[in-house]
């Protein structure tokens, strides 16, 4: 509520009395009592005081109502401006991912890369051989029979201390090629074990992501056969296109089932599906084991991703951290 002080007939306003002081709006005067009675008026003699009362003289109260305004558009912005641009707390960009996000983590900062500037800015910890159901050994070992490991849900922990704006994931390729060695042993347990494991691993590591940020990006892995262990040889190709299709499956419905669009999915199994080219061929996406993109590639899923992380609810400005990458 705005405060008027109240004028004398003449226009100039009244000195304060001995016993009140003006805070209404309409020239009520108000007593303001202290533990033994009413309070006096300030000390007039202040030079603060005499001060004022020197410049409401000579320029009068409109022209200090001005200049207090100004002086609080100067600090303060514009009244009523909302600004262009939403503070965030912390407007990091993490990235959890395998060989992939190692080897974009490394490239990204050489010579030529012409992904989004704002990608090098991103926090990456990339480790090849990682997975969705990842647990490790004393020696640092992903064992075949660890269908269910901790190894994703504390490096999401880890990188979401900072309570980054987004957390990307880049995972599954790993876990379609553990699964792909159950199926085409036909060993049908293995294959179970493993499709469960990496389903409630998504599931748990993609809840814990949603309590340190707004924001979730998960990056669906390729479907094309791939050749990364060569042909005929126990892990066909067509077994791990299905596999991974599976995984796409499951992190696409954690897309679904999220509220007011807090996980995104960057579809790069989708985007990139008409890019296996022979090596060399203009809009080749890929190396020659149809997994790893190559440098083309690696721009094209920065890109994707950065385009992913910009469409979150919340405004994000893709600033943040250093390169973090652990390619082993």
């Amino acid at each position: 509520m705005r405060r008027e002080i109240e004028r004398g007939p003449s226009g100039a306003l009244p000195r304060p009395s001995s016993t009140t002081q003006s805070f209404g709006t309409r020239g009520h005067q108000h007593p303001v009592q202290n533990g033994s009675g009413t309070r006096g008026p300030p000390e007039t003699d202040s030079p603060g005081w005499q001060r004022f009362s020197s410049i409401r003289a000579q320029y009068g109260v409109r022209a200090i109502a001005v200049l207090v305004i100004v002086v609080v558009v100067l600090v303060c912005g514009p009244l009523g401006s909302s600004g262009s641009t939403t503070s965030l707390t912390n407007s990091t960009i993490v990235v959890l991912g395998d060989s992939i996000a190692a080897s974009l983590a490394r490239d990204m900062t050489g010579i030529g890369f012409g992904g989004p500037p704002d990608a090098r800015n991103w926090t990456i910890d990339g480790t090849s051989g990682a997975g969705w159901g990842m647990g490790t050994n004393a020696g640092g070992q992903w064992p075949l029979e660890v269908v269910q490991g901790d190894w994703a849900a504390k490096h999401v922990q880890a990188l979401g201390m900072t309570r980054p704006a987004a957390i990307v994931i880049e995972l599954g390729t790993n876990d379609a090629l553990r699964a792909d060695f159950a199926a085409a042993a036909s060993n049908t347990t293995a294959l179970a074990n493993r499709q469960s494991g990496t389903d409630n691993n998504i599931k748990g590591d993609v809840a814990l992501a949603r309590t340190m940020t707004s924001c979730i990006v998960l990056v669906t892995p390729s479907t094309f056969p791939t050749t990364l262990y060569g042909p005929g040889t126990i892990q066909t190709e067509e077994v791990f296109a299905q596999q991974a299709a599976r995984v796409d499956a499951e992190l696409k419905q954690q897309e679904l089932v999220s509220s007011e669009g807090s996980t995104l999915i960057a579809d790069w199994a989708t985007i990139s599906a008409t890019h296996h080219l022979p090596s060399g061929a203009s809009g080749n996406w890929f190396s020659s084991d149809e997994v790893h993109p190559n440098f083309a590639g690696e721009q094209q899923l920065a890109s994707l991703i950065d385009r992913t992380v910009n469409t979150c609810p919340s405004p994000v400005r893709t600033t943040g951290s250093s390169l973090e990458a652990q390619p082993s």
